[in-house]
């Protein structure tokens, strides 16, 4: 538990720019048509929700008494 609350606590203030680079990968992967638009935007709607879960779950871990 010590090591979760460890990597939590060194990508708490990360995740918008894992997020960021998330998107621009998948957009990036659009526009050379590896991936189809559709999947770049399952990719990064996703990637916003695990992200956002996360960052609920990081304040609820680090933070609890």
């Amino acid at each position: 538990m010590e090591t979760l609350k460890q990597i939590l606590a060194l990508l708490s203030g990360k995740k918008n720019i894992i997020a960021g680079l998330i998107t621009t990968t998948s957009a990036f992967l659009t526009l050379q048509g590896v991936i189809s638009a559709e999947l770049a935007t399952y990719i990064n709607a996703i990637s916003l929700l695990t992200f956002g879960s996360a960052s609920i779950a990081t304040r609820q871990i680090l933070y609890k008494k």
